[in-house]
């Protein structure tokens, strides 16, 4: 389970510096009604969700755009290199 301060602290920090969000993904609008994720972190204007059946999570814009996507592992990893502590 991520740790909530991470997740909130890496996701202020990448609503600061955008750019520094450097995931293998193609930004495109989701298209769900909130069905098969769940929220698992929010800060900043951006979301981490985590998909029920896979488990894999995205990050999503305030705008609905996804921003990166993966394994809760490797989030954990993007949150941890987002929150400073890599």
């Amino acid at each position: 389970m991520l740790n909530e301060m991470i997740v909130k602290t890496a996701l202020e920090n990448i609503a600061k510096n955008p750019g520094m969000l450097k995931m293998p993904n193609i930004p495109w609008p989701v298209v769900d009604a909130g069905v098969f994720w769940n929220t698992i972190g929010e800060g900043g204007g951006y979301k981490l969700e985590q998909n029920m059946i896979t488990q894999h999570c995205r990050i999503l814009d305030r705008s609905g755009i996804r921003r990166g996507w993966g394994s809760e592992a490797a989030m954990e990893r993007l949150m941890n290199q987002m929150a400073g502590r890599n």
